[in-house]
């Protein structure tokens, strides 16, 4: 079954959506920032969807997040299906350094 075959409708309300949740941005920003927890972020080089150039660096600062915890990958927007393994790899890497303080 393709994608155009009982799917097509989601698809559209989903990206029709995509203002309202930007909408919703300064708000979930205000909301990393009342959290204080250990933290990383993975993004894809390639990402269509989020600016790469931009919200990182928006990210990293709300939740206080240093640059090596900062990771962009060779990957778009699907992180986990492009480059599973490396995605992987840089879960455990995070999980490492946390149970080693």
């Amino acid at each position: 079954m393709s994608m155009a075959e009982g799917t097509g409708h989601a698809f559209l309300a989903f990206a029709r959506s995509f203002r309202w949740w930007f909408e919703q941005f300064e708000r979930y920003q205000a909301a990393l920032r009342r959290l204080d927890i250990p933290a990383a972020t993975i993004w894809g080089r390639r990402d269509k969807v989020l600016d790469v150039k931009r919200l990182p660096a928006a990210f990293a600062r709300d939740l206080r997040i240093p640059p090596h915890r900062q990771y962009v990958l060779d990957a778009g927007h699907f992180l986990q299906e492009d480059c599973s393994r490396e995605v992987a790899d840089t879960i455990l890497k995070f999980m490492a350094t946390r149970e080693a303080t």
